[in-house]
């Protein structure tokens, strides 16, 4: 457990665990699911590490090989609810190279969006790399960005990012400027969204 970290907060303390936006919605050896605060629409979710990482890569082959089964499980099981679904990280790889993230603990965002278009012009803001596994990622020791558009991904090198860049980009194309979770929490939508997930046998 990391001191001052949110998300071991919430896995480690039952305080943190009553209030309505930490709900947890699945749990294995390695992860649970919580709601995501401040969602995008009904069913944003966060696919968090249970041991305190700075990214999936970081984490052990048995680990990333679950988080992957598991982003398959859900995409799977979502089908006939959400139209397209991104999965996407950004990977830390310090406390110092965040990569854009505001939270520093392996999470995932599994983010259900109208267009699938969403995230097409990611490419003006980082650099994709030719690497196809969380594995191999760890090499560069650099952060990165990993995207998964109805199951075709790519990682970006995600350097001198601005935070939230993902939620940024995704917010903008589909209309929409509210993507900074900590302004707006939109708790009505994280309770429908533990009400969809419940459809849900993962």
């Amino acid at each position: 457990m990391q001191s001052n970290c949110i998300f071991c907060d919430i896995i480690n303390s039952s305080v943190k665990k009553s209030q309505i936006e930490n709900t947890i919605l699945y749990e294995d050896n390695h992860f649970i699911i919580i709601p995501a605060v401040g969602p995008l629409f009904p069913g944003h979710a966060l696919i968090v590490s249970k041991n305190h990482h700075f990214s999936i890569a970081q984490m052990s082959l048995e680990a990333i090989e679950d988080c992957i089964s598991l982003m398959d499980d859900i995409a799977m099981q979502s089908q006939n609810i959400f139209p397209n679904l991104i999965f996407s990280e950004h990977g830390a790889c310090s406390e110092q190279e965040r990569g854009g993230s505001c939270v520093i603990h392996a999470h995932i965002q599994c983010i259900p969006i109208l267009d699938s278009q969403s995230l097409n012009n990611i490419d003006q803001f980082v650099q994709k790399t030719s690497i196809s596994k969380f594995s191999d990622i760890q090499q560069l020791k650099k952060p990165y960005l990993y995207v998964n558009v109805n199951g075709f991904f790519n990682f970006y090198i995600s350097e001198s990012v601005p935070s939230q860049l993902i939620r940024q980009i995704i917010y903008a194309n589909n209309g929409r400027m509210d993507w900074d979770w900590r302004r707006d929490k939109k708790l009505d939508m994280v309770k429908e969204t533990i009400e969809l997930w419940k459809k849900f046998k993962i």
